[in-house]
């Protein structure tokens, strides 16, 4: 995601925010349920970009993996796991 179009002193309606970060409106919705704060205004919700930078910055931390040396990152449970019995073959010369 692009998070250096998000502009630190404007505020972003609900649209605005999913098509300058492109992604879906009800992803900015699960976001809000989540704890992105918003301003209410009288006609529609607004985020102020500070805030939105902070929240994708703690949101992209929570989810980062460190791995080992000697670790995978797998896909399906989202974990490092240890890497056993590797064998490295031999490449062929002609």
């Amino acid at each position: 995601m692009p998070y250096s179009l998000i502009e630190m002193h404007r505020t972003y309606t609900t649209k605005e925010l999913s098509d300058l970060l492109r992604v879906c409106k009800q992803t900015i919705r699960i976001w809000r349920k989540q704890g992105l704060s918003t301003i209410k205004d009288l006609q529609s919700l607004l985020f102020k970009g500070k805030v939105v930078k902070t929240y994708l910055s703690e949101l992209r931390k929570k989810n980062k993996t460190t791995l080992e040396f000697d670790e995978n990152y797998c896909l399906k449970c989202r974990k490092g796991n240890k890497i056993v019995n590797v064998v490295y073959a031999e490449r062929e010369t002609q």
